[in-house]
């Protein structure tokens, strides 16, 4: 079942724009706190590329990144995320031979805080825009490889001693993929799943 791309982003704005508003209200006044998190994870594909025929997709692989998050006083953040998996393609549709591909993950998102202030871990909603970049062998001769779209997503902090934390996070980008212009639009919604570790650049204290 197809999603209009239109459609998932506008209900994406709409969420933004109503749980924005009242938790900005609850912020305290504090410094923020900037953190740098590499991690580890998997990418998990769960739709084939319809614009390329048969069943040709990426496969679920490994998948390495980092983060910068800036977060506000109160329940906000911002962040920036990059990450990269050595996905590959199936070569002929159900065969056994893989062809080298790459994909290439991008977000600047909105975090929304779930627990209320004061809380030792932090739970949080994600909500933002995103880009998804295709490269190796397999797209070689494959026109339209970067794609825009949004991101959704949980994400939780546990407290690591006094500074540092442990981020799990889930993503899903969703976004439609088509290669040539005109040929077939196909929505896809891939899976980021990452555990990685917060390393504090700056800390903020209360004032």
């Amino acid at each position: 079942m197809r999603i209009p791309f239109l459609t998932t982003r506008s209900v994406a704005l709409t969420l933004a724009l109503l749980l924005a508003g009242p938790l900005a209200a609850t912020a305290a006044a504090q410094r923020a706190d900037l953190e740098f998190t590499p991690f580890a994870g998997a990418y998990v594909p769960t739709a084939n590329f319809e614009d390329l025929g048969g069943d040709i997709g990426n496969e679920t692989s490994a998948a390495i990144g980092a983060r910068l998050t800036f977060w506000g006083g109160g329940r906000i953040g911002f962040e920036g995320t990059f990450a990269f998996a050595p996905s590959d393609i199936d070569n002929p549709p159900g065969g056994t031979l893989d062809v080298d591909a790459q994909v290439i993950t991008g977000n600047a998102s909105l975090l929304l805080g779930l627990l209320p202030a004061g809380q030792t871990s932090a739970l949080f909603l994600r909500l933002g825009g995103a880009v998804i970049a295709r490269g190796g062998d397999a797209f070689d001769n494959v026109d339209g490889k970067t794609d825009f779209g949004g991101v959704v997503g949980l994400g939780l902090r546990i407290p690591l001693g006094p500074r540092f934390g442990i981020r799990i996070d889930a993503e899903d980008y969703l976004y439609n993929a088509k290669f040539d212009d005109d040929g077939e639009s196909s929505f896809q919604n891939d899976l980021m799943f990452t555990v990685g570790l917060a390393i504090p650049l700056s800390a903020g204290d209360d004032e």
